[in-house]
């Protein structure tokens, strides 16, 4: 079967979306791993359940690399798509696209958490308050944490769709289009320049550690050593020079992106080093783990990587189908991977996650490859992606940023204290584990599904309304010069697959 004809076999999950269910059914599994990883009670709680716990627990951190891989994958393949078929891209409306998708939800979850803290008074009075939420108002807490930890690997995906359409006008390397990223590139860079030893200053004068919670004192106490500055200006600078230099040197009269797998493999390369770096000078340098964990540029090479396997997708067909061919092999060689750093079963390689993310942003895209290449019902991974528990992770798929976002609240894990505190008088250990966790989860997605239908999926739908993707727009405006009004959805299959 040729791939083209499993893509038209969509799912929908209501009126004028069309989605590819291979990809929403690892949406699902990637928030179900951060969920399993988050559970209120963990397999210590569990009696005889616990060595079956553990493995849940265990994978659930990697779900955020699932994440990122399959980001990189979509959004790469959004931009790649567009300059297929127009030779250029509309950064505006791309971006305005992606913040209507991810700021209201973000921005109302981060509002409502804080009121209920201001209300709670648990996280402290208001400035202090205020102190610990702020970095999420500036998508900054990937590096320095918040009460919300989870959201940092948001922060992370912000600032790879703010990176990857200027790369890309870079590796395509025409003059003007050129000189227009390298203008932006450089007042990012001047930014961040600012925000740096701004925050130095501050931290220096009138804004003294002393004064910060606790809690923010371990992630802001490096800013106020010149040396980490030096560090992290040093590594950025890298990334930098590697976006506008090596295009340069990869000229092709056959694709004018031909130098991106260069530049992406680069990347690769680099965020190894500076993690390695990083690690090594984390004594010296007052660095907590967190921020080789979460730091933007110490983590953005499992989006690029996804971003190279979207450029496979799109630009190399032929060979990405011989290689998906071999499914079963992708599917065992993934699981191997991810498995090698989960158990740490290489530790020489897996130690302190430095090149451990290296094995699983390979092992998810290997999954990634063998799902979005085998059509629904054919052979043993078809008819299980056909199966009604795959179609169930695909709903949960389809609402998974939602999901995501509102899965950790104070008051739902509330919830499940009371929950499992009423039940532990009368019941076994394991009854009690396990129906306080298929309640714990069950609510986590029920929240999730209705906040999508309350704020995210209506601020889509004005999107698309106002900023139609681009193959919407000369659909539209070809309906608007007949005077015939425009049948069907607004919102085609193609954009409904990169959303």
């Amino acid at each position: 079967m040729h791939l083209t004809s499993h893509f038209i076999k969509s799912t929908h999950y209501g009126p004028r979306i069309s989605r590819l269910p291979q990809l929403d059914l690892l949406r699902g599994i990637a928030v179900l791993l951060v969920i399993a990883r988050h559970l209120p009670f963990g397999y210590s709680h569990a009696g005889q359940l616990a060595p079956f716990v553990k493995i849940a627990f265990d994978f659930g951190w990697t779900g955020v690399d699932l994440f990122f891989v399959l980001s990189g994958f979509l959004v790469g393949g959004l931009l790649f798509k567009e300059w297929q078929r127009r030779s250029a891209l509309d950064i505006r409306r791309f971006l305005v696209r992606r913040a209507f998708k991810i700021w209201p939800a973000y921005f109302i979850y981060v509002i409502v958490m804080g009121v209920f803290y201001l209300w709670d008074g648990s996280l402290g009075p208001p400035r202090q308050l205020l102190t610990l939420i702020f970095p999420n108002f500036l998508h900054l807490q990937s590096y320095v944490l918040t009460p919300f930890t989870h959201t940092w690997s948001l922060s992370v995906e912000e600032h790879f769709y703010l990176a990857l359409p200027l790369v890309l006008l870079l590796v395509a390397n025409r003059h003007h289009e050129r000189v227009h990223a390298l203008k932006i590139m450089l007042l990012i860079a001047a930014c961040v320049v600012m925000l740096l030893f701004g925050a130095h200053y501050a931290l220096g004068s009138f804004l003294p550690l002393q004064s910060l919670p606790g809690d923010m004192q371990t992630y802001v106490r490096p800013y106020l050593l010149p040396e980490f500055l030096g560090l992290v200006a040093l590594q950025l600078s890298s990334l930098f020079l590697i976006f506008v230099l090596l295009p340069r040197f990869c000229k092709s009269d056959v694709n004018a992106l031909s130098a991106l797998p260069l530049v992406v493999t680069s990347v690769l390369i680099l965020c190894v080093g500076f993690r390695v770096c990083s690690q090594s000078l984390s004594a010296r340098l007052e660095i907590d783990w967190t921020y080789v964990f979460c730091a933007t540029h110490l983590r953005i090479d499992s989006l690029f990587f996804g971003v190279l396997l979207g450029y496979c997708h799109h630009f190399w067909k032929e060979r990405v189908r011989r290689v998906a061919s071999y499914r079963t092999l992708l599917c065992v060689v993934g699981i191997a991977l991810v498995s090698c750093v989960v158990y740490n079963l290489v530790p020489s390689i897996t130690s302190y996650y430095l090149f451990g993310f290296n094995l699983l942003y390979l092992g998810y895209g290997c999954l990634l490859l063998a799902l979005v290449h085998t059509p629904l019902g054919e052979g043993w991974l078809g008819k299980c992606l056909a199966s009604f528990p795959a179609r169930a992770l695909s709903f949960i798929g389809y609402y998974s940023y939602s999901i995501y976002l509102w899965h950790i609240t104070p008051f739902r894990f509330r919830m499940d204290q009371w929950i499992y505190q009423n039940l532990t008088p009368g019941f076994p250990t394991e009854l009690c584990w396990l129906a306080t966790t298929i309640i714990s989860i069950g609510g986590a997605i029920l929240l999730g599904v209705l906040m999508a239908k309350l704020i995210e999926q209506p601020f889509l739908r004005v999107r698309d309304r106002i900023f139609p993707a681009l193959a919407d727009s000369r659909v539209l405006a070809a309906h608007r010069q007949q005077s015939v009004p425009p049948a069907g959805s607004a919102v085609s299959a193609q954009v409904a697959f990169v959303r």
